[in-house]
């Protein structure tokens, strides 16, 4: 009598894995054994062997593995779910502990003879198995993802091992993993790059680890400093490989480094994929994608979620093909670049868009929950741009959001006011902006040019720039006089919060 699990029968008969009738299936289905029980260490006793089902009644055959081992006293036999072919045969089995999981690994073979093909040999393919957390064994890829033990499997879900030895068509083939030393050896995990120091945590470095073997198999980002006396390791992050057109390419790490962002020092690591021409459908190059870490508030080292969202950070570098499907003569060659594919190009943008002091605010503002607006500019140099900034409380999270950038016009911009108003009953923030003017940057001019900027809440909740108002020829001006000249030279009204809400009222 065979035992099976009520759970993983109604699947395979979903998965048309049985072709057998529910109703009498105990009755009809007669086993045999073919297979001599190999020893399993994960179980008292245990063993594994293949089985072949018979169903005469239906005429149906199909082999299984089957686990036996002793559990009270009692012997137990599991059906272990696999995509066994008729007629295999177990080569070996050994069960190893990985990335901090218990794999059982089974290598079966078939043996296949066609003399018309000129074929002679043996289908050779690994089975990988998962211990989950109640000691059961399940097949990795498609284990259940739920179960705490297989939360965190990157072997059984990315391993896919078969081969041919043998005569092929009239060609010798062989295939080199038929020993469990063998496959030992493929899975082995190797540092790809570092190990770096870091003075985020004592005694920290940080390295990368992957499996050069496996193509599908992520790069791991890890962390080892010392924890009480004690050496701790944590895997911070995995990049995962691409996968466009079927073809894996492994994460390439490009450069790694710390730098300081508003005084709070984080890890950058750029990341690459090589993206094949051909798998890819006419698309040559590399993508790129930067992650950012630092410390949260627990001490934590994770992504720090808004230069995550940065746009900027991520990108292709090479040519694609944009097709016309009706004329292919008229194909055109597009090629990208990503500008931020090393560590000094990376420093510097960090530097002019995220290193910023506040120099106006915060303000609250009742646009948002739990909103806020402030003015930003660089600490260092005078041609940088002045950033608005607005904060807001979304579903639990902090956002942070750049609504706007005042550039530089020979000199920084200066915030002269900020307040909210309302037209018609719609709440906006409005921004008085000036610049210094000098005579010799400004045809003899000293003095302030003005420009005020009005932002509203659009169809989407976005805070956007009124473009109604944004084009208003009075809103902008100039306030100073004229050496050459000699006179005074006023072309803007409305320098104070006080003045435009007058303008504003008559007007909008």
């Amino acid at each position: 009598m065979i035992f099976l699990n009520k759970k993983l029968l109604f699947g395979l008969i979903s998965l048309n894995i049985f072709t057998l009738p529910l109703t009498g299936y105990s009755q009809e289905l007669t086993t045999q054994t073919i297979q001599k029980k190999f020893a399993v260490d994960l179980y008292p006793d245990g063993k594994v062997f293949i089985q072949t089902n018979l169903d005469p009644k239906h005429k149906a055959t199909f082999d299984s593995l089957v686990v036996e081992y002793k559990q009270d006293n009692q012997t137990q036999r599991e059906t272990l779910y696999n995509n066994l072919s008729e007629h295999s045969e177990i080569v070996f089995v050994f069960s190893e502990k990985i990335d901090q999981n218990m794999y059982f690994f089974v290598m079966t073979k078939k043996q296949e003879i066609d003399r018309k093909k000129k074929t002679n040999g043996y289908e050779y393919s690994l089975n990988t198995f998962i211990q989950d957390s109640h000691g059961k064994l399940q097949l990795a890829s498609i284990a259940d993802c739920d179960d705490t033990n297989i939360q965190n499997d990157n072997i059984g879900s990315h391993l896919y091992l078969s081969g041919f030895e043998g005569i092929s068509n009239g060609s010798k083939q062989t295939f080199d993993y038929k020993t469990p030393e063998s496959i030992k050896e493929y899975l082995k995990t190797s540092m790809i790059h570092g190990p770096l120091k870091t003075d985020l945590y004592p005694e920290g470095k940080i390295y990368f680890q992957g499996k050069s073997n496996v193509l599908t198999y992520p790069v791991s980002f890890l962390l080892e400093y010392n924890h009480n006396g004690k050496i701790k390791k944590e895997i911070i992050d995995q990049y995962e490989p691409d996968s466009g057109g079927g073809f894996y390419t492994p994460a390439t790490i490009q450069s790694v480094f710390t730098y300081p962002i508003e005084k709070k020092n984080h890890i950058f690591v750029i990341v690459s994929w090589d993206i094949d021409f051909v798998a890819s459908v006419g698309k040559g190059g590399s993508d790129y994608k930067i992650y950012s870490y630092t410390k949260d508030q627990n001490g934590n080292l994770k992504q720090d979620e808004n230069l995550m969202n940065d746009p900027q950070l991520s990108g292709f570098d090479g040519s694609y093909t944009e097709s016309n499907n009706e004329d292919h003569d008229k194909d055109i060659d597009i090629t990208e670049s990503f500008n931020l594919n090393n560590a000094e190009k990376l420093k510097k943008y960090l530097e002019q868009t995220y290193n910023f002091a506040i120099i106006q605010g915060p303000f609250e503002t009742t646009l948002y929950s739990k909103g806020k607006i402030y003015f930003q500019a660089q600490e260092s140099g005078y041609q940088t741009p002045v950033n608005f900034i607005l904060e807001y409380n979304q579903n639990g999270q902090n956002k942070k959001i750049i609504i706007d950038q005042y550039k530089p016009n020979h000199v920084a911009a200066e915030i002269a006011s900020v307040f909210t108003y309302s037209i018609h009953q719609k709440p906006y923030i409005f921004t008085i902006v000036k610049w210094s003017a000098k005579p010799d940057t400004s045809n003899g001019r000293y003095g302030y040019f003005y420009k005020v900027y009005g932002y509203t809440k659009d169809q989407n909740g976005n805070l956007k720039l009124d473009q109604k108002i944004n084009n208003d020829p009075k809103l902008k001006g100039f306030i100073g006089a004229n050496q050459y000249e000699v006179k005074e030279e006023i072309t803007f009204k409305y320098e104070t919060a006080g003045k435009l809400k007058k303008y504003l009222n008559q007007k909008y």
